[in-house]
């Protein structure tokens, strides 16, 4: 797996590191447009490149840790739009991504054809993921919800809570 993850790190500094630069610079595959949010959190938003996708994505680069994506992210939404065989199929599967920030590799999963995808972080970070599940035009497939670690035992989410 770390082989892997090395051969795919190097096309994600080339095809995905677009998302959200620190620098402000402009490149061709990615528009910026920053604004301020109601609670002063900075807001990025820039379109993301994967394959034969094209997402916008949002983040909150000034918030907290879940407000950004994360290099892990990219590089499993990278493997997931390259369509990796060492990777589950995605097709027609109801997923749950646990700690999802801004949500890339969710995004990617909505695109390509999962059944349904459930987004969860912190209360924080509800209106983030819901504001990327619109821009990417997936809201018949994808929803937002609040989920706390320490009270997962409790959400509907959770095997145990779950109807047969």
């Amino acid at each position: 797996f770390c082989q892997l993850a090395a051969s795919m790190l190097s096309v994600v500094r080339s095809a995905v590191c677009i998302i959200c630069p620190s620098s402000g610079a402009s490149a061709a595959a990615h528009n910026e447009d920053k604004t301020k949010q109601e609670s002063a959190t900075l807001t990025t938003r820039c379109t993301v490149e994967l394959f034969a996708e094209t997402l916008t994505i949002e983040t909150w680069p000034t918030y907290r840790i879940g407000g950004s994506v994360w290099p892990s992210g990219r590089l499993l939404a990278l493997m997931i739009a390259s369509g990796d065989d060492r990777l589950p199929g995605i097709r027609g599967k109801h997923l749950v991504e646990l700690g999802a920030g801004p949500g890339l590799p969710s995004l990617i999963c909505g695109r390509l054809g999962a059944a349904s995808v459930t987004l969860t972080d912190r209360a924080g970070l509800v209106p983030l993921m819901r504001q990327n599940i619109e821009l990417n035009g997936i809201s018949d497939v994808a929803c937002a919800q609040e989920l706390e670690w320490s009270d997962a035992e409790l959400s509907p989410l959770s095997t145990s809570n779950r109807k047969a």
